[in-house]
């Protein structure tokens, strides 16, 4: 962050196995700092500079918001496009730091044989995944 104080910052530490099974970890990172506030229209506007770190790769961006909700919602978009860019296959652990109030795991269960699949990021809810017990797609749902 060049300038501005920070008001947030999320984190976490992916780790894989490359195709010739060597374990290896990514941290991936997130910090907001703001910039200035004004009051346009009756509106309050936050003028934010973000830095999302992927491994070694940086993106900065400025960005105009009227809701801080809408910066986490970012992060995590960003985050999930992170992820997803490690197989699952090869994903061995993903590690946020304790205290993440955003970023909770969920228990999911096989619709088709009611088994326990895995436990996966709230963010994740609503994807397909083939079942390791009975091999059927199953859907990743909250638990009841």
């Amino acid at each position: 962050m060049t300038e501005g104080k920070v008001i947030y910052q999320e984190k976490c530490v992916i780790e894989a196995k490359n195709n010739e099974g060597k374990l290896y970890s990514r941290e991936i990172s997130f910090t907001v700092g703001e910039l200035s506030r004004k009051e346009v229209s009756g509106k309050k506007i936050i003028a934010l500079e973000t830095e999302f770190k992927n491994g070694l790769k940086i993106e900065k961006e400025t960005l105009a918001v009227s809701d801080l909700k809408y910066v986490r919602d970012y992060f995590l978009k960003k985050l999930t496009a992170a992820i997803d860019l490690v197989h699952p296959e090869k994903r061995v652990k993903i590690t946020f730091p304790q205290g993440n109030k955003y970023l909770k795991m969920r228990r999911a269960y096989c619709q088709n044989c009611h088994k326990r699949i895995k436990e996966f990021y709230g963010f994740y809810e609503g994807r397909v995944e083939k079942c390791p017990h009975c091999a059927r797609p199953t859907v990743l749902k909250r638990t009841q």
